[in-house]
């Protein structure tokens, strides 16, 4: 089953385009929402955003996620 605070940080990392911003926004630290965002990686089964310096984007299975 999905935790739903796990699904607010992806919703709110897939809004900012950022962890840090996510972050900033959910009160949590920016490793907290890269763990989160992990763990739900891994119960899905697939990569959920593309990280590159300094901002994150939907994968494909990320955007179908969303």
């Amino acid at each position: 089953m999905l935790d739903d605070f796990r699904l607010r940080v992806f919703r709110m990392v897939a809004a900012e385009g950022s962890f840090t911003r996510a972050a900033q926004h959910l009160g949590i630290s920016q490793p907290a929402v890269s763990q989160n965002i992990a763990e739900l990686e891994k119960q899905v089964g697939a990569i959920l955003f593309d990280r590159k310096r300094g901002e994150v984007t939907l994968t494909p299975q990320g955007f179908v996620f969303k």
